[in-house]
């Protein structure tokens, strides 16, 4: 039985090569990152740890925060405002449960990205951050701001068949066609 790591080396080592090309281009830093967090209170200490790296490391990159927030276990209003003066300007937003598997969860949080496109230009990105995603440089997004994919994701858990995991972007046009999608597949039921 060959290990999964020594089975996955291959598709890591092309998709480093990839990522390689990808920071070699010049990047398209006139786009905003509408980065999406859904949390409640009993994560407030890593969506805490997680802000407070996102302003250590990513400087150059224009984000605004949206925080999704539990309405079954929220945060606290210390903890809000904790955050709020960590992250000025960021949306706190009382939402339905938002984490973990199950159609209700997806419809939600397709819902709230929805919500972070409006008003947003086609090629900005929104991106789905877990509250236990700590940044320590801003190399992620740098190579989302260069690539042309309209999806952007780790998949090595997956066998990289697709993106999974806690901390992916997608293009505002993207979620707005799968909005669209999901519309039109509700009609349907």
């Amino acid at each position: 039985m060959i290990p999964v790591r020594v089975r996955q080396l291959p598709a890591f080592v092309k998709e480093a090569i990839k990522r390689s090309a990808i920071l070699r281009k010049p990047g398209k830093f006139a786009q905003t990152f509408h980065l999406c967090y859904f949390s409640c209170h009993s994560y407030f200490s890593y969506l805490y740890c997680s802000l407070h790296s996102l302003t250590q490391h990513v400087k150059a990159q224009q984000y605004k925060v949206w925080l999704f927030n539990d309405i079954d276990q929220p945060l606290s209003a210390a903890q809000i405002q904790a955050i709020e003066q960590l992250i000025p300007g960021i949306q706190v937003i009382s939402w339905p449960k938002s984490m973990g598997w199950g159609a209700e969860q997806i419809k939600t949080i397709w819902q709230a990205y929805g919500l972070a496109a409006i008003g947003a230009k086609d090629d900005d990105i929104i991106a789905r951050i877990d509250s236990d995603v700590f940044f320590f440089n801003d190399t992620i997004f740098k190579a989302v701001a260069r690539s042309d994919a309209d999806l952007i994701g780790d998949g090595h858990f997956v066998g990289f068949k697709y993106c999974q995991g806690g901390c992916y972007f997608l293009t505002v046009k993207t979620v707005r066609r799968i909005g669209q999608l999901i519309d039109s597949m509700e009609c349907l039921n």
